[in-house]
C-alpha cells in the first residue's frame, strides 16, 4: 500500500493519479496524525511525505522493507534540517514535485518489483534443477 501525505490537494492528487496506474491501492491524507489513523496495521510499502510535515513529527509506520520518499512543492522553502538516523535509513529519495513526477513513479514501481521479489518464498521449483528438492533420486 501506498501513502501520500502533503497540504496541496492538487497536488496530491496528481500524485494520486500517477501512482495509481502501478495497481497498488494508495491512501492520501493530509497530516501524517490522519496517516497514522489510515494506517494498515503491517504498514506501508512506501510513504510519499511533504518535507515541511516531517519536521518535529514521528514518521508514518512503514513494514519492513518499506521506504521513505519526501517531496516538496515547486517553489516551497523547506528548512534542510538533519534527518534523524533512523528517518534517514528509511529515505530513498527527495524530489521536487511536480517536476520529478516521473521520477518518483519510477523510483516507487523499482522499489515495488524489488519488494515483490525479496517476498517471492522458495518453492518446489527453487531449486537450480527446477525438481522438487526432497524427491528421492534415482542413482
Amino acid at each position: 500500500m501506498i501513502l501520500v501525505v502533503g497540504r496541496d490537494s492538487a497536488l496530491l492528487e496528481g500524485i494520486s493519479q500517477a501512482l495509481a496506474a502501478l495497481g497498488h491501492p494508495i491512501k492520501v491524507a493530509a497530516s501524517l496524525e490522519e496517516a497514522r489513523d489510515v494506517s494498515p496495521s503491517t504498514g506501508f510499502d512506501v510513504a510519499v511525505v511533504q518535507r515541511a510535515l516531517l519536521e518535529g513529527a514521528a514518521p508514518v509506520p512503514l513494514r519492513p522493507g518499506g521506504v521513505l520518499v519526501l517531496f516538496r512543492a515547486q517553489g516551497e522553502h523547506s528548512s534542510r534540517a538533519t534527518l534523524s538516523p533512523s528517518l534517514a535509513r528509511l529515505l530513498l529519495a527527495e524530489v521536487e514535485l511536480p517536476l520529478e513526477r516521473q521520477r518518483l513513479v519510477a523510483l516507487i514501481r523499482a522499489t515495488l518489483a524489488r519488494m515483490r521479489t525479496v517476498e517471492r518464498p522458495d518453492g518446489p521449483d527453487a531449486s537450480p534443477s527446477g525438481g522438487n528438492r526432497d524427491a528421492p533420486t534415482d542413482a
